[in-house]
């Protein structure tokens, strides 16, 4: 069948998060950006299409890293919210301007939402 299809496997956030990272390391030490995660403990492991969530984050992080100036930071995070896995790439760059919610446009609600293991064994 045409399309993709994702296959889960559990895979660890934090490991995952920095092996996404390696290609930008180096631009990132030439331009003084610090890069950090911090992964609560429920949220380690994640049932997840590996190859999805590393060109989610490769992509976040390009942009990030554009947007960052010298001295910045770039900073993901991992934690349960409501029996959902959510993972965020945060950076101390110019960012866009608070939207309302009333007013936010479509690319603004894209959400990449895993079920936690508690919620799945309901």
């Amino acid at each position: 069948a045409a399309g993709w299809h994702p296959e889960r496997r559990v895979v660890e956030l934090d490991a995952a998060a920095r092996d996404a990272w390696a290609p930008f390391a180096k631009q990132a030490t030439i331009a003084r950006v610090a890069f950090e995660v911090a992964v609560a403990a429920p949220a380690h492991a994640l049932p997840v299409d590996p190859d999805a969530l590393r060109q989610i984050l490769t992509n976040l992080y390009d942009n990030a890293l554009r947007h960052t100036p010298a001295g910045g930071r770039i900073r993901v995070t991992g934690d349960i919210v409501q029996d959902s896995v959510v993972v965020a790439v945060h950076d101390t760059g110019s960012g866009i301007a608070p939207i309302p919610a009333t007013s936010k446009p479509s690319w603004v609600n894209i959400v990449y939402t895993l079920s936690s293991p508690a919620a799945s064994s309901r």
